[in-house]
């Protein structure tokens, strides 16, 4: 017996030094950067010579899989943009997206236009007079673009998931996060000096003389600061009650009496009735203060940055240029510019993306695919229900709440069954800029409109050719 026993042991003993012997090594030496002390950069350490071998496309802030599927897609919605364009017959929503397309390629006629699109904007703006006119103008402005440093929108309830209530945000910061403005750090110090030197040469485009653009981006700078002194950091946001400050009109017109707010839901036709979340009181409070206590000036030479800020992508080349020179090479380290063929695709899929998302489903997302998703969604929820049902260890509250959760999910597989509605929307070939403007206006309305009404669970939060 004790024979056997030493045989068998031998046995294993072999076949376990032999498995070691035939495994590989789960690092990749040809990887690394040895070079490098791992004491000094052990990520270089790692993964150095991969990286070096693999370097992340010029035009990409990161490069991985769903960048290349994503980059797959837009070839796709390319060859559908450019037939609609080329199609003289087009109609409809194929119309629309054609002369968008078309009209976000033809960078010359762009580029002629110079500032001229933004230019009666820019009028109403320095014809503010006063602080009352300030406060007209950023009442006004709420409808179709708000520029100014608080909005109205619509948000769903987050203690009632099922009603969409409004919600008052603070718009007034152009940096990524609070901690731009404050952090001592090198680079954000740097990002910090890079942005007052972006807003001088922005205001330096529309023709205010050197000087004058220096002391506009400081004043701008100023103005963000103070109002980002008492926003929540990123950390805080994550907590949902630190967002969660629910009031009346009455409520809201306490916290910030220099607008009138009866006005302002007047203005978003929104019953005075509605619930409103206010995101950042401690924040509203400032801007509130911030009115009547900073000049009118001030405020001017900020709504005028905003504006130029919001509408640089879709002005003239030398816009463009200064936007994507800060956007993406200085915040995001990206070194060159998206082909303009990219750059339409992405922001016809951003605007119309229903309208693209019908045709590229059309071409590239049969009906079969999706039933057959569908069946294979349905088979995972009745096999995660009779789990639940037959599970000892869960007690008969948590069963029930559970399958409720189970039932309430709502399966989104390649594209919504209920499109949107985009009849309303005038788009042309002769103005990108406008038909920017156009579907921006349309996405705020579409907004908007959702306030007082219970959530639609249906809705789709993105469109079909994005990779998710």
């Amino acid at each position: 017996m004790r024979f056997s026993a030493t045989i068998f042991l031998a046995t294993v003993f072999c076949a376990s030094t032999e498995a070691q012997t035939s495994m590989k090594s789960g690092i990749d030496k040809d990887a690394m950067d040895l070079s490098c002390k791992p004491c000094d950069d052990f990520y270089r350490f790692v993964n150095g010579a991969w990286l070096d071998k693999n370097p992340i496309p010029k035009q990409f802030p990161d490069y991985g899989t769903f960048r290349v599927l994503s980059e797959a897609n837009r070839e796709r919605t390319r060859a559908i943009l450019e037939s609609a364009a080329n199609d003289p017959k087009a109609t409809g929503d194929a119309k629309r997206l054609g002369d968008y397309y078309a009209s976000c390629m033809d960078t010359g006629a762009i580029d002629a236009a110079g500032m001229k699109p933004i230019e009666p904007y820019l009028a109403k703006i320095k014809a503010i007079a006063d602080l009352e006119g300030l406060k007209a103008y950023i009442t006004a402005t709420q409808r179709e673009s708000p520029l100014g440093p608080l909005t109205v929108s619509g948000f769903p309830d987050l203690k009632d998931a099922n009603t969409t209530i409004a919600a008052l945000m603070v718009t007034a910061t152009s940096l990524p996060e609070r901690d731009y403005y404050f952090s001592e750090d090198e680079k954000t110090k740097r990002i910090r000096d890079e942005f007052l030197k972006h807003v001088e040469r922005m205001f330096q485009l529309t023709g205010v003389p050197a000087e004058q653009s220096a002391e506009a981006a400081k004043t701008v700078l100023r103005l963000e600061t103070e109002i980002a002194r008492k926003q929540l950091t990123n950390i805080e946001r994550r907590n949902p009650y630190n967002l969660y400050h629910k009031m009346d009109l009455e409520g809201v017109s306490k916290l910030a009496p220099e607008l009138d707010w009866k006005q302002v839901l007047k203005r978003l036709d929104i019953a005075e009735s509605t619930a409103v979340n206010v995101l950042e009181p401690e924040a509203v409070k400032t801007v509130n203060a911030m009115l009547s206590l900073t000049p009118v000036e001030d405020w001017k030479t900020w709504l005028q940055w905003r504006l130029l800020n919001m509408t640089a992508s879709s002005l003239a080349k030398p816009f463009r240029d200064e936007s994507f020179h800060f956007r993406s090479a200085v915040l995001t380290g990206v070194k060159e510019q998206l082909p303009r063929w990219q750059i339409c695709s992405s922001g016809a899929d951003s605007g119309l993306g229903d309208a693209l998302g019908q045709l590229f489903v059309t071409k590239h997302f049969p009906p079969k695919a999706k039933q057959r998703m569908m069946e294979l969604v349905e088979n995972l929820r009745a096999a995660l229900g009779e789990e639940l049902e037959n599970s000892s260890w869960l007690s008969p509250e948590t069963r029930k709440n559970a399958l409720a959760k189970l039932k309430a999910f709502t399966p989104k597989i390649g594209h919504p069954d209920k499109w949107k509605d985009y009849s309303g929307v005038k788009i042309s070939r002769d103005s990108y800029f406008e038909n920017v403007r156009a579907v921006s206006i349309w996405a705020r309305n579409f907004n908007l409109a959702k306030i007082g009404k219970p959530v639609d669970r249906t809705e789709w939060g993105m469109t079909p050719p994005t990779v998710n």
